[in-house]
């Protein structure tokens, strides 16, 4: 159950862990911190996941999908920290809603963190 391998999580980083989905993992922290799971009840489906960029100011899920051929996921974006804007909304962590192809989202990071996941 136990190996020499560790995984470091650094402030701010998404970490795909899929990998492990049918291993035992255990964390040890060695000062405070919070992190977030997601997982599916079904562990065998499959999600895309990044963090939106601070370059990002616009997101148009049209130049997504180009490489995602046929697609028929859903797409959500996820406040994970801070207060950033979409659309002018102001949103605080867990907020999170559904984004539509064809639709375009103004975004302001304003020092927040936004994850994209997206149902492959």
């Amino acid at each position: 159950m136990f190996t020499e391998d560790h995984i470091e999580f650094k402030e701010r980083e998404l970490v795909d862990l899929r990998k492990y989905v049918h291993e035992y993992v255990m964390s040890h922290a060695s000062e405070d911190f919070f992190i977030i799971g997601f997982n599916t009840y079904d562990k065998y489906q499959k999600w895309d996941a990044r963090l939106i960029s601070s370059k990002e100011t616009e997101l148009d899920l049209r130049s997504y999908y180009d490489g995602v051929e046929p697609f028929t996921g859903r797409t959500f974006i996820i406040c994970l920290d801070g207060k950033p804007i979409i659309n002018d909304k102001r949103l605080k962590r867990y907020d999170y809603s559904e984004v539509f192809f064809g639709n375009s989202y103004k975004i302001d990071l304003n020092g927040g963190v936004l994850g994209l996941f997206v149902q492959c």
